[in-house]
């Protein structure tokens, strides 16, 4: 690689990291590369792009810019990750496929700009996905005014079931 090749993965780094609203480090020692492929493949739907990185270009991509404390964990074999959209989903895909493989490790990461820890990580795994928090919150909006049509119905449901019991009454009284 000539050194223009390298300014340009650099360049091409530091606009990943910065045009991405979370990223992940992981060091995939051990995994084969059908396990690899099949990450990539499940991280695809979730808006999220999988990368193997050069360590050495990596750190200068985040030098002197916001996610500089990363520099540090770009040691041994690393993959990043961005995601542009929700960064809870790549977050569950990464900690499921750790558990199923022992080597894979999820090292650090970048939310929104701030630097988070392997715990971090996981905590933000285990939040309900974006789709799943807006769905819970327009069925919050609408029990207001689903109570409110329920109230408003019950005098003629009332008044319809008072009715029929007084009907299925006098039918018994006419047999």
């Amino acid at each position: 690689m000539n050194l223009q090749e390298k300014e340009a993965a650099v360049a091409d780094l530091r606009a990943r990291f910065s045009e991405s609203s979370s990223a992940f480090l992981v060091d995939f020692k051990g995994c084969s590369c059908a396990d690899l492929t099949g990450l990539r493949n499940d991280l695809r739907p979730a808006g999220a792009e999988f990368a193997i990185v050069k360590n050495t270009l990596a750190k200068r991509a985040v030098a002197e810019t916001d996610v500089a404390e990363l520099d540090g964990q770009f040691i041994g074999p690393t993959a990043v990750i961005w995601s542009k959209t929700d960064p809870v989903m790549p977050a569950k895909l990464l900690t499921k496929f750790a558990k199923d493989q022992e080597t894979f490790v999820v090292k650090a990461g970048v939310v929104d700009g701030q630097v988070v820890n392997e715990s971090e990580i996981d905590s933000l795994a285990k939040l309900p996905s974006k789709e799943e928090l807006i769905a819970k919150l327009l069925a919050l909006l609408n029990a207001p005014a689903t109570r409110l049509l329920q109230t408003m119905n019950a005098p003629a449901s009332e008044l319809v079931r008072l009715l029929e019991a007084w009907r299925a009454e006098i039918e018994k009284k006419d047999s």
